[in-house]
């Protein structure tokens, strides 16, 4: 038999009075803590008194509220509702969503050409023609939307984690920072993955399906797959990772591996700026010296042609073997990304005053080296001396990132005007959160519309449009699909498992 009483006291301290029920209940011989004010009840039974404290209850709070996010985990109204959320909490770098997304686009664009091309679907020579046009000329070179990610990507991680180091005096969970990347990405990829390896020749049939699913997707991967896992799959086999399985996925190898040097950088910037500098500058150095090394000995060009030697007659796409998508040729965007994310840090959100001359000079240069080395590239043709295809091939990548970096800084420090209002429009927000899924997702979703045609594809350029437009748009909606199976519940379970010391950030306070 027990009863519980409890009693507040005018101060608002807790008191307790035992009655004699029958009895049969006493307090135990042991008296209670005398600072009532942290006791919310007392619970009397038979030779015993419980007393529960305001930090017994905090803590049976806190195991509910682990409870509820462990539930909510999975829930899809939960993980819509914190995907499409576009509640702004600060303004300052808005203008990143846009530049995301747009970069994504542009990436849809080009694939959804040269998918065409790669299929061998369109034997159309009138769209032939039109790929010839000045438009033709930004479809082609769609590959520099790849180092804004690169770019965006090293701000991003810089600036948050010097902003941990700081709160955190010089200390960080560099186990949880490494776990919370790959479970933050993997996930996704590797279901995605096996889709593609298992599930991509049962979805239709058509004159090329059979045969491009088998090759590219089944007998390609089945032998590869673990190299995805691995984050590796840029390095090997080699030559002839990027043809191989999964070959768009790449990229993520790259910033994966980017990601894992990263503390050897930013750790250093923290504490001796100088020797984070230096790293940088080698870094710098070993890319395009090691860039222009391969281009002269391979010989290769422009548009992934190597045509200056016979070292590579055998292989089409040389450059796509020895430089495309290996980390020393890639990485200068990203070095760019750290260098602009430390300034942000040591800016702490003070604004840098230009004049307007001097914004305006710096908007027509960024916009006349963007425009410059996408055409130039494009332009080129075999009769290119060698010495001008090395230096595009080893410094049109940096080129491109610093215009972009141009436009990133206007924007923040509040000159980009217009263009900063169109960035930071808040429809970007959850496209931005979308377009991790939509860039895995989307080449595997135009080769299976393309590889079931019946018929050839005759394009006019509004032809093409439709054709982009509808691939943006089944991209990010299966996208959205797979985070709210796999990406959404994955994130939200890694916060109700680590809460505040997700990424390696405990608060000590708590």
């Amino acid at each position: 038999m027990s009863s519980q009483v409890s009693n507040e006291n005018a101060d608002g301290k807790s008191s307790s009075k035992s009655e004699e029920p029958n009895g049969d209940c006493k307090l135990a011989s042991k008296e209670p803590p005398q600072d009532y004010g942290s006791v919310k009840h007392v619970t009397i039974e038979e030779g015993n008194t419980e007393i529960i404290t305001s930090c017994d209850v905090d803590k049976k709070i806190e195991r509910y509220a682990f409870i509820d996010r462990l539930f909510l985990s999975s829930s899809a109204i939960f993980n819509t509702n914190k995907y499409m959320d576009c509640t702004v909490t600060s303004s300052t770098t808005l203008c990143l969503n846009g530049l995301r997304v747009i970069s994504m686009f542009w990436i849809i664009l080009g694939h959804s050409q040269e998918y065409i091309v790669f299929t061998r679907l369109d034997n159309n020579l009138r769209f032939l023609e039109l790929s010839e046009t000045f438009t033709a000329g930004a479809i082609r070179t769609f590959p520099f939307g790849v180092d804004t990610f690169f770019f965006l990507s090293g701000l991003l991680l810089t600036y948050l984690t010097l902003k941990q180091l700081a709160k955190g005096n010089g200390k960080i969970n560099w186990a949880l920072f490494y776990f919370h990347r790959f479970w933050r990405i993997t996930p996704t990829y590797m279901l995605l993955l096996a889709i593609w390896m298992n599930l991509f020749l049962k979805w239709g049939h058509g004159p090329d399906h059979d045969l491009y699913g088998e090759r590219e997707a089944y007998d390609k991967c089945k032998p590869e797959w673990w190299l995805h896992l691995l984050y590796i799959n840029n390095l090997y086999p080699y030559p002839g990772s990027i043809a191989g399985c999964f070959g768009w996925t790449w990229y993520l190898a790259n910033d994966m591996q980017f990601f894992i040097i990263s503390p050897f950088i930013i750790y250093p910037l923290y504490r001796f700026w100088k020797a984070g500098i230096l790293t940088i500058v080698v870094l710098f150095l070993t890319s395009f010296g090691s860039t222009i090394y391969l281009c002269v000995y391979w010989g290769i060009g422009f548009a992934n042609t190597g045509f200056y030697n016979d070292r590579v007659a055998n292989d089409p796409r040389p450059g796509d073997d020895y430089l495309y998508a290996k980390p020393w040729h890639r990485i200068p965007p990203y070095l760019i990304g750290i260098l602009f994310g430390y300034m942000l840090y040591k800016l702490k959100g003070r604004s840098i005053q230009i004049g307007w001359w001097k914004n305006l000079l710096g908007w027509l240069i960024a916009a006349g080296t963007a425009m410059t080395v996408v055409y130039v590239g494009y332009a080129t043709s075999p009769d290119t001396p060698q010495w001008a295809a090395v230096l595009y091939v080893t410094f049109s990548r940096t080129l491109f990132t610093l215009s972009v970096a141009w436009v990133t800084f206007s924007c923040i420090m509040g000159y980009g005007g217009l263009v900063n209002q169109f960035l930071s429009w808040s429809v970007w927000i959850p496209l931005g959160r979308l377009t991790f899924a939509a860039y895995l997702f989307h080449p595997a979703m135009i080769a299976w519309v393309l590889t079931t045609k019946k018929t050839l594809m005759h394009l006019t350029y509004v032809d093409f449009s439709y054709w982009f437009v509808a691939n943006v748009v089944f991209s990010y909606a299966c996208a959205f699909i797979f985070v709210l199976l796999v990406e959404g519940p994955t994130g939200s379970l890694e916060d109700a498992l680590l809460g505040s010391r997700r990424r390696g950030n405990k608060d000590k306070n708590k």
